[in-house]
């Protein structure tokens, strides 16, 4: 039976983890050079009203949607205040929020149990964060109208009751543990005495390699254990979890219907309307696996054929384009300034010749996640 009691008792130390709304984002860009020309004028009152009425005129102005932005950012932090005073309220544990984009590992130090409060963005920029299977996450989405929150536990709304829907079944077992896994990265930096720099983040979703002007393509020579060594120029490669699976990797390599149909036409082949809904959902059965599986999924963006390699007197290759491995090499062999990007959030410079590994972390690594009861 699950439990989130630690010796016998329920969480004391909880921490939330809170998105910040587009709202707040543009109102600091606002005040920030609000400011900057009071300090200039030498004056240091700052009017909030004020700059909340220029905001809403500077939207409007330039057509953006507003009302959206205001009623998202209002529903989010009415969500937040619930899920603070509900942990409280039924758990009496101490709470302390902090934003997303400002947590850092000392928050993390006593923590029984984490709350993440937003989308998906929220729990990727946790994940970061936490490198042990040990300290639970409780993903909640504050707006799901907005947000699908693949990764989120439970959806707050207006009519939810977080204490009998959340709160209680966590407190009594009615749910069960999902193991999340990661993937574990390292630079084998060539230009700095071949030091091996491990990466200082595990990724949940995905990791990306690719140039940083996203319009050049970058050369690469990937190694698997099943597809041996291969030089490949392409748009980057993806690399992701099973947890990732369901995000941009999906998109990426699945095949669509009308491609599909495309093909099948080609080859003298008509199939109705539900028929090619059939074929197309067994192309794309694989593309989505399990969060826990311990394997990960690879897929080489729009690979080149347009030539030699010198280096290599061999001719570059498109295949294999896409597989399933635990262990992937990428050789940096591009001119440009190659990139190697975490879950989307944070990126690394891979230099001319060094290689990047991606493998599944230990499962001391994993993250901790859950799954409700269904009733």
């Amino acid at each position: 039976m699950s439990s989130i009691l630690k010796d016998g008792r329920l969480p004391k130390s909880v921490l939330v983890v809170s998105k910040g709304t587009r709202w707040e984002y543009l109102r600091g860009q606002l005040l920030a050079s609000t400011q900057l020309q009071q300090i200039k004028a030498r004056k240091y009152d700052t009017d909030h009203e004020k700059v909340d009425r220029d905001l809403k005129e500077s939207l409007i102005s330039r057509g953006l949607p507003f009302e959206r932005i205001l009623t998202s950012h209002e529903t989010h932090h009415k969500s937040l205040n619930g899920i603070v005073n509900g942990i409280q309220n039924s758990w009496s544990s101490n709470v302390r929020v902090v934003k997303a984009h400002e947590l850092e590992l000392a928050d993390l130090e006593r923590v029984d149990a984490v709350f993440t409060a937003g989308g998906d963005g929220t729990v990727l920029e946790t994940a970061l964060w936490i490198h042990m299977d040990t300290l639970p996450v409780i993903a909640v989405n504050t707006d799901p109208v907005l947000s699908s929150g693949f990764l989120c536990s439970y959806k707050y709304n207006e009519s939810s009751s977080i204490e009998k829907e959340l709160l209680e079944p966590l407190k009594f077992g009615a749910f069960s543990w999902l193991m999340r896994a990661r993937i574990d990265l390292s630079i084998d930096d060539k230009n700095q005495l071949d030091a091996m720099l491990r990466v200082p983040r595990f990724a949940l979703n995905e990791m990306f390699f690719a140039e940083a002007d996203a319009s050049r393509p970058t050369v690469h020579e990937t190694t698997t254990p099943h597809s041996g060594t291969l030089v490949q120029r392409s748009s980057g490669v993806i690399v992701s979890t099973g947890t990732g699976s369901t995000a941009w990797m999906s998109s990426a390599s699945m095949v669509s219907k009308p491609d599909i149909n495309r093909i099948l036409s080609a080859a003298g082949l008509h199939l109705s309307d539900e028929g090619l809904d059939r074929v197309t959902t067994r192309v794309n059965s694989d593309c989505v696996y399990s969060p826990s599986s311990t394997e990960l999924q690879y897929f080489v963006r729009e690979p080149v054929m347009n030539g030699w390699y010198g280096r290599h007197d061999e001719p570059l290759s498109v295949s294999p384009r896409r597989g399933f491995t635990d262990t992937i090499k990428i050789k940096s062999l591009g001119w440009g300034q190659t990139k190697l990007t975490v879950d989307g959030l944070r990126s690394f410079t891979v230099p001319y010749g060094s290689t990047v590994t991606a493998k599944i972390a230990p499962k001391a690594n994993w993250l901790r996640t859950i799954v409700l009861q269904q009733n």
